[in-house]
């Protein structure tokens, strides 16, 4: 079998044209693979042409360097909307994101290309998609975080399949996108050996199941991902009492939005705010940095109307950082959402996760001068991150609070489960970048965040999209597109924990430990 193995890396390289056309093949695939594309189950497939030019190019550095067009092609398919953002110097400031991506999502091929000779195809193969699945738990952490394309994130509205992630969320996804795919690339390599060779009459999936082949690892995860995306939930789901909420979408563009000296965007919502029935209504949410900043009497306007119409209110407001200089100019600020209630003072949540350079400078605190970096991406030129989660409760049900990018984490809305909230919201304005695949996208994966935890989850959006999205990640309520409308949703506050409730991401760890295994076997231990 190793010398089976050894004579596949020396087979000369794959002609110029067969790497090029099979790594489009892969790009192209994958990118049609996530949504707004109606093909999840081609991400199932999209890396077998990929794959299969890795067991054919003997060179790390070439392999490296088509799967890191495979990955631009996909990026420039189903990711190029940060180019539309209505501020020309942020969607500039996306190219390098837009490159640098792709080039660490083939790191994974690269390496493991590189440990061939060493491990075999079949261990190369394994290290290959513990790397991969590392390299995604990389882009969830830090702050240069962009966990946008995730692989596991092209399964988002393809039921049932993406009812795994109650299992192990985002990463258990991946894993499954990635054992489909090596096992497709196992039987076709498998059965294009036994045309070529003639090994006889038996079956060569026979043969290959005989051999040391990862189809049959990939083969059982395969196999009890779909078993377990069929089964009905472990736990019977506990309920609260029921509450019924008022999404407020005011449809507003992004350049009238970002004008703070207009206040006729707040004065749109507290109209929409002011026609809610206060004896039906339990909560009414507004948008991300509904509130501008600065103006004080406006804020005290706001908190004017709920004192008289007693329905509390939760919005999104960009608020002044204290301690800073008295320029305007050089001010620092909190994108902040603010809990008004009658009676009480507000509660306050500051986004803790911020768009990389978009909305904060990484390392700035250590040093100062890259601050000069930051651009007004969102109406201010940079924001400060906040410390810690929001405590807020709706009739003493708790709840959390994630603004825009902070869905994208996992582990930001499973710390508000753990820590006892029974709903989730978000407040968003997906509108900077106009009417393009973001904003789509962004709900998509937003759907897995109500899965992970087994909780009811809101959006509410300046231009689009506002919905309610069930437990089980089925949209209940949507609003479309620059709707100026208000979705009155009813839901019921979940308790019952999920398995990725309480065990998190075991994916990630368990490929750490084969990573370093393999790559012990390849790089320490003496060449047999």
């Amino acid at each position: 079998m190793r010398r089976a193995s050894s004579a596949n890396v020396s087979d000369p390289s794959p002609s110029r044209f067969r790497r090029k056309a099979l790594a489009a093949s892969t790009g192209v695939l994958l990118a049609l693979g996530f949504p707004p594309f109606p093909f999840p189950v081609l991400a199932w497939g999209a890396l077998v042409p990929l794959l299969i030019l890795w067991t054919e190019q003997p060179s790390a550095r070439k392999m490296y360097m088509d799967a890191s067009g495979a990955f631009l092609i996909t990026f420039l398919v189903a990711f190029q909307w940060p180019l539309f953002h209505h501020n020309l110097n942020t969607a500039l400031l996306s190219l390098p994101a837009m490159i640098t991506i792709p080039l660490w999502m083939a790191v994974p091929f690269g390496i493991s290309s590189a440990c061939r000779r060493r491990l075999g195809n079949h261990a190369a193969l394994a290290l290959l998609t513990a790397l991969f699945i590392l390299m995604e738990w990389s882009l969830r952490r830090g702050p240069l975080a962009l966990p946008w394309a995730l692989l596991g994130h092209s399964q988002a509205e393809f039921p049932p399949f993406n009812q795994l992630a109650r299992f192990g969320g985002a990463p258990l996804l991946t894993a499954f996108v990635l054992a489909a795919n090596v096992l497709g690339a196992t039987i076709l390599l498998s059965m294009r050996r036994s045309a070529r060779k003639n090994y006889g009459r038996s079956s060569p999936v026979l043969r290959l199941l005989r051999s040391k082949s990862p189809v049959v690892v990939s083969g059982a995860v395969v196999g009890a991902g779909l078993i377990a995306a069929f089964l009905p939930p472990g736990v019977p789901r506990e309920t609260g009492q029921p509450r019924t909420i008022a999404l407020i979408q005011p449809g507003i563009s992004a350049g009238a939005w970002a004008d703070f000296d207009d206040t006729e965007a707040v004065r749109t919502l507290l109209a929409m705010y002011d026609a809610l029935d206060p004896d039906t209504i339990d909560l009414a949410i507004w948008p991300e940095t509904a509130l501008p900043p600065g103006n004080e009497s406006l804020r005290r306007l706001v908190r004017r109307r709920v004192e008289a119409r007693g329905i509390p209110l939760l919005t999104g407001a960009i608020d002044e950082a204290p301690g800073e200089d008295s320029d305007h100019a050089a001010r620092s600020w909190f994108n902040a959402a603010r809990y008004v209630r009658p009676g009480k003072p507000d509660a306050v949540y500051r986004k803790r996760r911020l768009v990389p350079f978009a909305e904060g400078v990484p390392f700035e605190n250590r040093w100062p001068r890259m601050r000069r970096l930051a651009i007004p991406a969102g109406g201010v030129a940079g924001y400060v991150p906040g410390t810690s989660p929001a405590h807020m409760d709706l009739d003493g049900i708790p709840f959390g609070v994630l603004i825009c990018f902070e869905t994208l984490f996992d582990d930001t809305a499973r710390e508000y489960a753990r820590d006892g909230a029974q709903f989730l919201i978000a407040i968003t304005q997906d509108g900077w970048w106009k009417n393009s695949f973001g904003y789509r996208q962004h709900l998509a994966f937003n759907r897995l965040r109500a899965i992970e935890t087994g909780h009811p989850f809101v959006q509410t959006s300046v231009s689009g999209s506002t919905a309610s999205i069930r437990p089980d990640g089925a949209i209940e309520t949507h609003i479309g597109w620059m709707e100026r409308r208000v979705a009155i949703v009813r839901i019921e506050p979940a308790t019952s924990p999920t398995p990725y409730m309480r065990w998190g991401d075991i994916v990630s760890p368990v490929a750490g430990v084969i990573a370093l295994i393999l790559s012990f076997m390849a790089f320490v231990r003496p060449r047999r």
